[in-house]
């Protein structure tokens, strides 16, 4: 019988497939599953050359998103801030996410394994991080949501006012969900008879812990990080569609009424849209893998699978916080422009120009209204003097 495997069939080359498809037992060499030294070193490059370019990316997209954001123009709304908001969440994510992770995949330090309390910090940093910035999208969606379909509880609801608190308030919740960190990780002791030593492994599941964090909090993080976001963002993001194709069907026989404010919410609306299918496009991956790590990694070749598989997952983890800056240019005009303005005032006057300009433009039509109005106030005059000399 031939021997074949998958390794070797996804390893093949013209010199390979006659030694792969001889009579009689393969060759060890040619048939041996993925080795976890080959797994760690394909997850270790795509760490090493995918990371940084998504960090720099990320860093500079979110910084520009909070500079936009904090103009005078664009500042003062419930949207700038939860953008805002978001801009930091995924930054600060971004910084304690990906730099432990590319310190261990160089080989420089591995900060989670310097001390038990390095590794409670650590995840509770990128845990509380993540999650705020996930939360505070559906906070947003929910408002883009009211302002859409209950235009009525928009004076009451979405307030700049209440929009802080929501925030802050999210903030508070993440951060009481991983405080779990702080006793399920810590310092694990195994004792290795070959070598008669005591091993530490300093960010490791405490036995009475192992359990909840291997079965248990996968699920927890899947409900609270990924199902009820997805739903929410499901169901008001159709919502909000459902609402502005009717208003688009009732302002085509009156195209000017209304017509701005229209342009201004369908913007905000796509931005946030474009926020929301990102995210699930993104998160799902990750968190669909950390319930089946304990079903697939039965076998050493499956657990060599499920490292790379996780490596690439963590990276669409980081993409997702480092893609807002290049979904709100491509559907906010209102925020490129903004952009485009920030640029130029950094690089040259083109700004201050324009900025002239257009003060020299309402200069001459505020005199012109004016001698206007003097005008009409003179021939009024007249036509008054007029009449007196009449009578």
């Amino acid at each position: 019988m031939a021997s074949w495997t998958y390794d070797s069939f996804a390893n093949s080359s013209p010199a390979n497939d006659v030694l792969n498809m001889s009579v009689g037992p393969a060759p060890v060499a040619m048939t041996t599953a993925t080795t976890p030294s080959d797994s760690k070193q394909v997850a270790n490059m795509l760490w090493t050359f995918a990371a940084p370019l998504i960090f720099c990316t990320g860093v500079v997209g979110n910084v520009l998103i909070l500079f936009v954001m904090s103009r005078r123009r664009m500042r003062g709304t419930t949207t700038s801030l939860y953008l805002r908001a978001m801009a930091l969440g995924d930054l600060c994510a971004l910084v304690t996410g990906i730099i432990p992770e590319w310190l261990e995949a160089t080989d420089i330090v591995v900060f989670k394994r310097l001390h038990p309390v390095t590794c409670k910090l650590e995840k509770f940093s990128f845990f509380t991080c993540g999650d705020t910035a996930i939360w505070i999208l559906v906070v947003f969606t929910v408002d883009r949501f009211i302002a859409v379909a209950f235009p009525l509880c928009k004076k009451h609801m979405c307030l700049y006012g209440r929009a802080r608190i929501y925030c802050l308030l999210t903030l508070v919740a993440a951060a009481a969900k991983n405080t779990h960190v702080f006793w399920t990780r810590g310092a694990v002791y195994t004792f290795n008879a070959r070598l008669n030593v005591t091993e530490v492994n300093n960010c490791g599941q405490p036995p009475p812990y192992a359990h909840f964090e291997r079965f248990v909090r996968p699920w927890i993080a899947f409900t609270i990080i990924s199902v009820i976001p997805f739903c929410v963002l499901l169901f008001c993001n159709t919502w909000i569609i459902k609402v502005l194709l009717d208003v688009k069907r009732m302002r085509e026989n009156q195209p000017l009424a209304g017509r701005p404010k229209d342009k201004a919410l369908v913007q905000m609306t796509a931005m946030c849209l474009s926020a929301s299918f990102c995210f699930l496009l993104c998160i799902s991956p990750s968190i669909v893998l950390l319930i089946g790590r304990p079903y697939w990694t039965s076998s050493e070749h499956e657990n060599n699978i499920y490292y790379i598989c996780k490596s690439v997952s963590n990276q669409l983890v980081y993409v997702n916080h480092s893609a807002n800056f290049f979904l709100y240019c491509l559907t906010g005009r209102r925020f490129r422009q903004e952009l485009v303005l920030l640029c130029a005032c950094r690089k040259s006057y083109g700004a201050g120009a324009s900025a002239s300009e257009s003060k020299a433009t309402l200069y001459k039509f505020t005199t012109n209204v004016h001698r206007n109005n003097a005008h009409k106030g003179a021939i009024r005059g007249d036509f008054i003097h007029m009449k007196v000399r009449r009578i």
